[in-house]
C-alpha cells in the first residue's frame, strides 16, 4: 500500500508499505492500532493509493515527537486523519505506555468485554470448549496489542493459529490465515467489524467452520513441537501454570531492542567462548542468532516465573541450544521485572486469573507469583529417545553458561511424560542413561529413534572403540556430521573384533559393502549389513556355533559348506540372474543393484537338504 499525506506545512509526502524482509528505512510505520507516526509535522490528510494489505502486523514502532502521533481509524485504509495531541501531550492509546519512561513493556491482559464473550456461558465459549476438546493438539492463548487498544484470542491447532477473534471499543471481528480459511469455509463478512450480539448470531457457521478446519491443517503444523506445545499449555499435571505461549517483549524503539539484546546475547557468547572445544557443532553456536518470543511463561507452586522453552526429543539441534536460548529469555524477561516493578508482576498475575476465569488453568490450582518472582529459564523436552549425544553436547552449553550474573535463577531441564508430568534432568548423568527410558518414552519414538540412541549410548561407552572413534563422523558423502556415525578414518572399528575377518571375505567374494569407505564397512552403527555381519561372522568357519543358533527352529542334522564357506553374505543363488536384474547382460554384482539375502547357508535335515535364506 502506499498513502500520500499532506502536512500541515503545505508539503506532500508519499510513504510506501516497508519491506518485510529488510530493515526500516523511513521514518513512519502502519499499525494494527490504526496509528501512523510521521516525522515533520502533523497531517491535514492522508490519501490511500492502491489498496489495504490484509495481514500485515506492524507492532515496530518508532517514537517521535508526541505531536507526530495521528489517530488514522482502524484497520482499514483511511481517507482522512484527524490531528490529535500537541507537542506536550499523546492523545492515542497506543503510545500510553511510552511516556512511562520504560524501556521494556508486556502486557497480554484482554478487554473485559472479550473476556466475558469467552466466559462459561457467554456468546464466544463454544470457541474455547473446541479447544479443550482436543487437548493434545488445541489450544487458545489471550493476546492484546502492545501500544493499541486491540485484544484477541488465538485459536491453535498444533503450532497454527486456526482463528482469531479481535475485539476493539466493544466490537468484534474475525481473522483467520488464508489457507484455513479456503480450506474449512471462513465467511468474510466474519471479518468486518460487528457488534455482539451479530456475530453471536452467526456464531453457529464458525462453530461449524472450527470443525471442519482441525481436519484440513496442514502435517507439517501436528509435529512432535506442535504436540509438546499443547501438552504443556492444557497438562493439569505440569506442577504450572502457563500464563501465555509466544510471550514477546515490546520495547520502546529499534535502537533500545538492539541495544539490550545484545548486552545478552554477548553475555551468552562470552560464557560459550569460555569453554575450551573446537567441536564443529559447538563452533557454529558462537555465531547462531537468538529469538526474542519464549514459547511459554508460567508460574509454578513457589510463585517462580519460569521462562519455558518447548522442545521434542527428536529436535537434537534445539535441545542443544536450548540453554543459550531459554537463558536469553529469562535475561528479558528480569530485566522489564526489575524495570516495571509490581506493576510488571501485577499484569502477569492479572493474565493468570483471566486464564483461570476460562477455565484454562484448573479451579484448584491456586498459583499466584510471588513478589518479587525468581526468574527460571527451564528447558522443557517432550516424550522420546533422546540421543546420549545430545545430552552431553546440552550439557556442554549449559555448563558454559552457569557462570553469568543475569538476574535469573539456575537453568532447569526437565523430561515431559505423556501426561505432561515433568521429571528434573540430572545433566551429569543424563548422557549416559540409555536404555532407562521410561514406557512413555519408548511409545512417543520411532524405531529409528531408538535404534540410533542405543548405537550413541554404545559409542560413548563402549571400550571397543578407540577414543577418536567417539567422535561425530559424515555419512554419505556430505559434509554434516552426526553422533552415530564414526569418523572415516576409522569406520573398520564399526566390526566388532571376531567379525574383523569380515573385509577380506567380502573382498575375496567380490561382494559389496553398503556406503563402505575404503573397501571396508560403513561408519554408520545403524547399517544392517554391518549388524548382520556383527551377528553371524563366526558361524562362516564354526558350524557348530551356527547349529547351535538356529537348532530350535530348524532341522539341522548337519551344515553343509556354501560358497567356501559354513555361511556367507549377500547370496544371490551362486550369481545366476533369476530376476533379470543384470545390467546389459553383465554378472550380478553381490550387495548392489540386485536382489541378494544377508545371509545364508545350506544343511542336511533329517528328509533331505535345505538352503536358510537370512534377512
Amino acid at each position: 500500500m502506499a498513502i500520500l499525506v499532506t502536512l500541515s506545512n503545505g508539503n506532500e509526502k508519499r510513504y510506501e508499505r516497508p519491506n518485510m524482509y529488510g530493515p526500516y528505512e523511513w521514518l513512519k510505520y502502519w499499525t494494527t492500532d490504526g496509528c501512523l507516526v510521521i516525522q515533520g509535522g502533523v497531517p491535514e490528510a492522508v490519501t490511500p493509493i492502491g489498496s489495504w494489505v490484509e495481514g500485515i502486523d506492524w507492532t515496530e514502532i518508532e517514537r517521535y515527537e508526541p505531536g507526530d502521533w495521528v489517530a488514522v481509524g482502524e484497520y482499514d485504509a483511511p481517507t482522512i486523519a484527524t490531528p490529535v495531541g500537541s507537542a506536550a501531550t499523546v492523545a492515542t492509546e497506543a503510545a500510553k505506555w511510552w511516556t512511562a519512561g520504560t524501556a521494556m513493556h508486556y502486557d497480554r491482559v484482554v478487554s473485559e468485554v472479550l473476556l466475558n464473550a469467552l466466559r462459561p456461558r457467554g456468546p464466544l465459549h463454544s470457541a474455547v470448549a473446541w479447544s479443550q476438546a482436543d487437548p493434545r493438539l488445541r489450544d487458545v492463548q489471550l493476546r492484546k496489542q502492545p501500544k493499541g487498544a486491540a485484544s484477541w484470542a488465538s485459536f491453535y491447532v498444533g503450532l497454527t493459529s486456526v482463528l482469531d477473534i479481535y475485539e476493539v471499543g466493544g466490537q468484534f471481528r474475525l481473522k483467520a490465515h488464508a489457507t484455513h480459511r479456503a480450506a474449512a469455509g471462513f465467511d468474510p463478512s466474519w471479518d468486518s467489524w460487528q457488534a455482539l450480539d451479530a456475530l453471536a448470531e452467526r456464531w453457529a457457521q464458525v462453530e461449524l467452520y472450527l470443525e471442519k478446519v482441525s481436519t484440513h491443517v496442514h502435517p507439517m503444523w501436528l509435529n512432535t513441537e506442535g504436540k509438546v506445545h499443547a501438552l504443556i499449555s492444557n497438562s493439569t499435571r505440569t506442577g504450572f501454570s502457563v500464563i501465555n505461549r509466544e510471550a514477546s517483549i515490546s520495547f520502546v524503539n529499534q535502537a533500545t531492542k538492539d541495544g539490550l539484546g545484545k548486552g545478552w546475547s554477548d553475555a551468552i557468547r562470552d560464557g560459550l567462548r569460555s569453554v575450551d572445544r573446537s567441536d564443529a557443532w559447538f563452533t557454529a553456536l558462537l555465531t547462531k542468532s537468538l529469538g526474542m518470543s519464549p514459547d511459554f511463561i508460567a508460574v509454578d507452586n513457589d510463585g517462580r516465573l519460569l521462562i519455558i522453552e518447548a522442545k521434542p526429543a527428536s529436535a537434537a539441534a534445539g535441545i542443544t541450544w536450548g540453554p543459550a536460548q531459554v537463558t536469553f529469555y529469562a535475561c528479558m524477561y528480569a530485566a522489564w521485572l526489575a524495570e516495571a516493578g509490581d506493576e510488571a508482576r501485577a499484569i502477569l498475575q492479572r493474565g493468570l486469573e483471566q486464564r483461570r476465569a476460562l477455565r484454562l488453568v484448573p479451579p484448584a490450582a491456586q498459583r499466584a507469583l510471588a513478589a518479587p518472582p525468581d526468574v527460571v529459564p527451564v528447558l522443557a523436552i517432550g516424550p522420546g529417545i533422546v540421543s546420549p549425544e545430545v545430552w552431553s553436547r546440552l550439557s556442554v552449553v549449559a555448563e558454559a553458561l552457569t557462570g553469568m550474573s543475569n538476574g535469573t535463577a539456575p537453568l532447569e531441564v526437565c523430561r515431559l511424560a505423556a501426561d505432561g508430568t515433568p521429571r528434573p534432568v540430572d545433566l551429569a548423568t543424563a548422557a549416559l542413561s540409555y536404555p532407562a527410558h521410561t514406557k512413555d518414552d519408548m511409545n512417543n519414538s520411532t524405531y529409528q529413534q531408538r535404534a540410533r540412541a542405543a548405537a550413541v549410548a554404545w559409542k560413548l561407552t563402549t571400550a571397543l572403540l578407540d577414543e577418536d572413534a567417539r567422535a561425530d563422523g559424515p555419512y554419505g558423502g556430505k559434509s554434516t556430521v552426526y553422533p552415530f556415525c564414526l569418523p572415516l578414518a576409522v569406520a573398520r572399528q564399526n566390526l566388532l573384533p571376531e567379525a574383523a575377518g569380515a573385509i577380506e571375505f567380502f573382498g575375496s567374494r567380490n561382494i559389496q559393502w553398503h556406503r563402505g569407505v575404503a573397501a571396508g564397512p560403513t561408519n554408520h552403527l545403524v547399517s544392517s549389513q554391518v549388524q548382520c555381519v556383527n551377528a553371524l561372522f563366526p558361524m562362516t568357519t564354526d558350524a557348530g556355533l551356527l547349529r547351535g543358533a538356529f537348532a530350535d527352529s530348524l532341522d539341522i542334522v548337519e551344515v553343509l559348506p556354501l560358497d567356501d564357506a559354513f555361511l556367507t553374505f549377500e547370496y544371490n543363488g551362486g550369481g545366476h540372474d533369476f530376476l533379470g536384474e543384470g545390467r546389459a547382460g553383465g554378472p550380478l554384482t553381490r550387495g548392489a543393484n540386485s536382489t541378494s539375502t544377508d545371509a545364508a547357508f545350506a544343511y542336511r535335515t533329517s528328509t533331505g537338504t535345505e538352503l536358510a535364506l537370512v534377512e
